[in-house]
């Protein structure tokens, strides 16, 4: 399922694999299921979902006794042995503070002609501080992220400049897909426009401008769901990573009055002159035992500072320290 999927999702997942603590690689979920034989999966079938912890989601027109009823039927139905909270293991992610990783592979499937590059920033544990700062870099910028790399520099018809989160930890992406540029380019092409558009516009940004990105962002967080099914991802979002705040939206409404224009550069300026940030690279697919030569890997100094780099595997990363697994519960 991995491998068809559409390369920009093979990036953001490569993405999360690296970040989080307990995840896998889908070549490395491949060779163990490969070995795995009927027997061995009858065994592990019994105790897989004995030793659980559920959170049921019900949603619609439904009374809440009803609700209670169906998630009491959902659990003794599965007939498992439960898991308290504090008894799950921490998918903890990894602390890129002050370093500059750049990740680099072959596509693996020959009829995907295009390039896919996704830069994170890792803004630091999810709050309504940073999250409110960060939805606001994105109502600002987001567009401008859109008209230069799409259509100015041509870098691809896929383009994302969006927040998101890996275990409770908040990044910003930045995320382009085309065939006409090789990902190192578009590297290059994503800190020339932080550094040529969006940090020029930020210095040039009014109080006007500001103010009225402010009253905009609000109203956009205020309007309510178009679907059921909208609800329920931004409902799913909060209980996958287990800090349960379903008002966050509101939480951001109210916080956006306290944003200075001041506060608000220091916020940005932080995150893309010092950044912890992961580069994620595929290229489109050369041979079955195509390579990256090294040599590609250049200093990034149009914003940075920091020189990149490389890495060949996942040990570099899972040697650093870890954020804290926080359990915020505000239902």
């Amino acid at each position: 399922q991995a491998a068809v999927d559409e390369t920009y999702k093979q990036v953001t997942g490569r993405i999360e694999y690296l970040i989080r603590k307990f995840n896998w690689a889908p070549e490395e979920l491949y060779t163990v299921a490969q070995k795995m034989t009927f027997e061995d999966f009858n065994k592990k079938a019994d105790k897989f979902l004995k030793e659980i912890h559920v959170d049921v989601l019900i949603m619609g027109n439904v009374e809440k006794s009803k609700a209670k009823e169906y998630a009491k039927m959902i659990e003794e139905n599965l007939n498992y042995e439960g898991v308290a909270k504090k008894d799950i293991p921490e998918n903890s992610a990894v602390k890129l503070v002050d370093h500059n990783y750049v990740w680099r592979e072959f596509n693996n499937d020959a009829k995907k002609v295009e390039h896919c590059v996704c830069n994170t920033y890792q803004i630091g544990q999810m709050s309504v501080p940073n999250y409110a700062m960060t939805k606001l870099v994105e109502f600002l910028f987001s567009n401008d992220a859109y008209t230069y790399l799409r259509t100015e520099k041509n870098l691809g018809y896929i383009v994302f400049f969006m927040p998101t989160s890996y275990s409770d930890v908040l990044h910003l992406l930045i995320l382009a897909q085309g065939s006409q540029l090789n990902p190192h380019k578009m590297d290059k092409e994503i800190e020339l426009f932080i550094k040529n558009r969006l940090l020029k516009n930020l210095d040039e940004l009014t109080d006007e401008e500001f103010n009225g990105s402010k009253i905009s962002l609000k109203n956009t967080l205020k309007a309510k769901d178009n679907t059921l099914k909208d609800k329920g991802q931004r409902y799913t979002t909060r209980i996958r990573e287990r800090t349960y705040i379903f008002n966050l939206r509101q939480k951001v409404i109210d916080y956006l009055p306290r944003i200075t224009k001041a506060n608000f550069k220091n916020f940005v300026k932080t995150l893309f002159e010092t950044p912890a940030k992961l580069s994620v690279q595929f290229y489109q697919y050369e041979s079955e035992d195509a390579k990256i030569p090294k040599e590609l890997l250049e200093k990034d100094d149009e914003v940075c500072g920091k020189e990149p780099v490389l890495l060949e595997d996942k040990s570099k990363l899972d040697s650093l320290p870890r954020y804290p697994v926080k359990i915020d519960v505000d239902v």
